[in-house]
């Protein structure tokens, strides 16, 4: 009975809470949710479980949060919900899986990451969304400006999930070397096609060289190829991204302070523009379009400060500090090294765009934590990924 409940609740989590599901109808993210949800209250109900304790300070969190929204007239039902509520129970649930569902959720997850990126690749090449967009990127369209946007609705939410599960991917250990190398550069690419500068930044800078490097010590006398691969690798990546359309975007046609640049550099004046103290104590729904009206920009360029318009001053730091502790609490099964890799990656990338503070984000960190965490059950130094 649990089995089948956990494979759907999983399908309609990862590939339905997408725009995949928009298409088909699930406009509603709690809609394609919901099976997740009854997973979860059978779960509860049914299954005795040790209760990670930073998982529930975040629900008490959550609680507080949603008691006090009521008492001054804002439901925030739905975003705390979808925010904190499902996946702080899907983080307790889910360090009770078992050896089967630990499995699939590795398949299902593995395979939603490749047809992510391999659309990104398609859309790329011909100029096509297939799925629904959000409206910057619909008016991008207009004015002759394609990104792909592929499941995600937005390339740099496809962007941010990419990158830290490309860094999942440097760190962790596989058992076959050729998945790692295709997952990991699979996802590269895919990243200029999101034209996502943050990301592919980031990642070129930290995770790139240090995948490298991993990849040479454990070559062997075969480290020869490491090298004559990375130099091809190079060699090609050049030619796409100054000569085909996937390096048409910001990161080699724009200049260093272009009008993106300027925006993440403008968000920082947001406390000049709110209406009124209470708005910026307590946060408000309608904040975050009115500051980008203020603003005159398309989008609030910065999770913190995102997470500051909703939850207000007061709030924010204690939710970002908790869910900070949770992710580093959680990668202890790393080296202190690959453990502030991974935290660097997120947040770091998380502060470049709103997408810290979108729910589906936080989603997709924890089913990616638990399809790349070493198997509790077996040596730490032994474990190795695989399907």
């Amino acid at each position: 009975m649990m089995y089948p409940l956990f494979l759907i609740a999983l399908v309609f989590a990862t590939f339905v809470n997408t725009s995949l599901g928009a298409k088909i109808g699930f406009s509603n993210p709690l809609m394609a949710l919901f099976p997740m949800m009854i997973y979860l209250v059978v779960t509860v109900a049914t299954k005795r479980m040790n209760y990670h304790k930073i998982a529930v300070f975040l629900l008490v969190l959550a609680v507080i949060i949603l008691l006090f929204k009521f008492s001054i007239g804002q439901n925030y039902l739905i975003e705390v919900g979808r925010l904190l509520l499902i996946p702080m129970f899907m983080y307790i649930c889910y360090d009770h899986l078992t050896k089967k569902q630990l499995s699939t959720l590795r398949y299902l997850f593995v395979a939603f990451y490749i047809l992510l990126c391999v659309l990104a690749l398609v859309e790329k090449v011909l100029s096509r969304h297939f799925f629904p967009v959000s409206t910057d990127v619909e008016w991008l369209n207009s004015i002759g400006y394609f990104r792909s946007a592929s499941l995600l609705w937005h390339p740099l939410a496809n962007g941010f999930f990419v990158a830290f599960f490309m860094a999942y991917v440097a760190v962790t250990e596989f058992k076959k070397m050729y998945l790692q190398i295709g997952l990991f550069f699979l996802g590269y690419i895919s990243l200029f096609c999101f034209d996502a500068r943050g990301a592919t930044i980031v990642v070129t800078l930290v995770v790139m060289p240090y995948f490298l490097l991993k990849l040479y010590k454990m070559a062997g006398n075969r480290r020869w190829l490491i090298v004559l691969g990375a130099i091809c690798m190079l060699g090609v990546l050049a030619y796409l991204v100054t000569k085909t359309s996937v390096g048409s975007g910001r990161l080699m046609n724009a200049d260093v302070m272009d009008n993106s640049s300027q925006t993440r550099l403008d968000v920082f004046k947001f406390h000049k523009y709110y209406k009124s103290t209470d708005d910026f104590i307590w946060g408000h729904p309608d904040n975050y379009r009115f500051m980008m009206e203020a603003l005159g920009a398309g989008g609030v360029e910065n999770g913190v400060i995102t997470m500051i318009l909703f939850y207000g001053i007061i709030f924010t730091p204690i939710l970002l500090f908790l869910l900070f502790l949770l992710q580093y609490k959680s990668l202890s099964v790393y080296s202190r090294f690959d453990k502030w890799l991974l935290l660097i990656v997120f947040f770091g990338i998380g502060s470049m765009n709103p997408n810290l503070a979108i729910p589906l984000i936080w989603q997709l960190w924890i089913f990616t934590y638990f399809t790349f965490r070493p198997d509790p059950s077996e040596d730490k130094q032994a474990w190795a990924f695989r399907l």
